[in-house]
């Protein structure tokens, strides 16, 4: 990928954001309930100093973003 970059600068090609992802297969979906749990472990995890970054492959519906809101 940095390949990649650079040859797209030396060419002019502006480039705005460079970086690897972690991409889900399958998406997980859970009752709005398991959902809330779910993502207030990820907030937590995300508050831990030695945690960069946090995925899942939880399917986000929107009773469940209502009730975390």
């Amino acid at each position: 990928m940095e390949e990649v970059r650079q040859a797209l600068e030396r060419e002019q090609v502006p480039v705005a954001n460079a970086e690897t992802a972690m991409v889900p297969k399958t998406m997980l979906e859970l009752e709005a309930k398991e959902t809330v749990s779910v993502l207030k472990l990820m907030e937590r995890l995300e508050e831990l100093d030695d945690v960069q970054r946090v995925y899942s492959n939880l399917e986000l519906s929107e009773e469940a973003l209502k009730e975390f809101a």
